[in-house]
């Protein structure tokens, strides 16, 4: 396989997992029930530039403003409710492109990464669990996997 069709391939998993993902994410109009707590912060970072700090006495989230900052920034662009369906889902299709980077530096062998990549693009649990709730994962395992 050459350079150049090994990256149409890749690109084609990526798109075609982006493009799974935005079918089920866009299907409702909700979030899970904790996904109304990022959709709060973000809320608060565009009206004050700052979340807010008020929910800590009675929650149990672990908070680090850097997802709901990065929402925010692009909110400022798009609608909020389109935001928070596309943004996620498209950090967490990075899985594909980090996976075969990963594959690939470990095996050298294109096609064993390609396949690597596929199957990182659709794995239950990941996908049923970034789907439509707006949780950090769809940031943090991508980033965590990339470092």
């Amino acid at each position: 396989m050459t350079m150049r069709r090994e990256y149409v391939v890749l690109a084609g998993i990526f798109l075609a997992t982006l493009a799974l993902r935005l079918y089920f994410s866009l299907q409702t109009p909700y979030f899970n029930y904790d996904g109304y707590f990022t959709v709060r912060q973000v809320e608060e970072i565009l009206q004050h530039g700052i979340p807010s700090f008020n929910h800590l006495s009675y929650s149990e989230h672990v908070f680090l403003p850097g997802f709901h900052y990065l929402l925010a920034a692009v909110a400022t662009f798009l609608p909020l409710p389109l935001t928070l369906k596309i943004v996620p889902n498209l950090l967490a299709s990075t899985l594909v492109i980090i996976s075969y980077l990963l594959a690939y530096d470990i095996t050298k062998h294109r096609t064993a990464a390609l396949f690597s990549a596929f199957a990182s693009g659709f794995i239950p649990v990941y996908f049923s669990e970034t789907l439509n709730s707006l949780f950090v994962y769809s940031f943090v395992v991508p980033l965590a996997l990339f470092l």
